[in-house]
């Protein structure tokens, strides 16, 4: 049952990738109640699959701020709308939160599991590291003479929404309507689905940006993908020899030429 008239709205914005593969947002809560005011604070999201995103915020965040922000992820007007339930990481506590479940519903949950006894005997000071792998400063002496923002602007991704359908990630560059499809995320490897309508060379083209230094989803450990029957796990390696294996497959089926 999807819970209507939620107070929060959460908007997620992509910030970058975290060094151990995790996904870094900032989630902005506007509350209409204090003249539309946004506050925002970082999330990391561990793992996603199927609609169910695994998500750690640090332990300096109160538990109204956390149910707040979570609570929000839920509302009709998120670009997180269509995600089914929440796996949260805070402290020492690790609970499943689904649509059905308000911010109130969700302060009492987290007061229940705070008045056990193994939080009270465990560390519950908990930090998540939320620094991204993105480099904003040159990493070769060749590099000073060029313009960094712009590479940072060409090869970034934005967070638009979350499909109603599969449930895929969908991550939209601001200048293009090229997009990224994001199944699931699991050990710093994604798994990456072809949208609608791509060709090789600009699916290739996007999935390359991993691996690109100036980009906001550089630092993941591979990206597993599959186009047209065509299926590899892409890392730093092999990202500049896709298009090469791609085309050598083509030359063994003579069904992959005619998809």
């Amino acid at each position: 049952m999807k819970r209507k008239g939620r107070k929060e709205v959460t908007w997620i914005n992509f910030g970058g990738v975290a060094a151990d593969g995790g996904f870094v947002f900032k989630a902005a809560v506007l509350k209409p109640n204090i003249g539309s005011y946004w506050t925002k604070t970082d999330v990391k999201a561990t793992s996603y699959a199927d609609g169910i995103m695994e998500i750690a915020i640090d332990y300096t965040e109160s538990i109204s701020r956390v149910a707040e922000i979570i609570s929000g992820m839920f509302s009709s007007k998120s670009n997180f709308s269509n995600l089914d339930a929440v796996i949260l990481d805070y402290r020492n506590i690790c609970l499943q939160v689904r649509k059905s479940n308000g911010r109130k519903d969700i302060i009492c949950m987290l007061m229940k599991a705070m008045s056990m006894p193994d939080y009270k005997k465990g560390n519950n000071d908990v930090s998540v590291n939320t620094e991204t792998c993105q480099k904003c400063t040159p990493l070769k002496d060749s590099d000073k003479q060029r313009d960094m923002r712009y590479e940072i602007f060409t090869n970034s991704f934005r967070f638009n929404r979350i499909f109603e359908w599969g449930k895929g990630l969908y991550f939209r560059k601001t200048y293009t309507r090229d997009g990224i499809k994001i199944s699931s995320i699991k050990d710093g490897i994604v798994t990456v689905e072809c949208m609608v309508g791509s060709c090789i060379e600009h699916f290739v083209a996007n999935l390359r940006k991993f691996f690109i230094p100036y980009s906001n989803l550089y630092g993941v450990k591979a990206v597993e993908v599959e186009f047209n029957q065509f299926a590899i796990t892409m890392d730093e390696q092999n990202a500049d020899r896709i298009l090469q294996l791609f085309y050598r497959s083509c030359d063994m089926s003579d069904g992959l030429w005619e998809k």
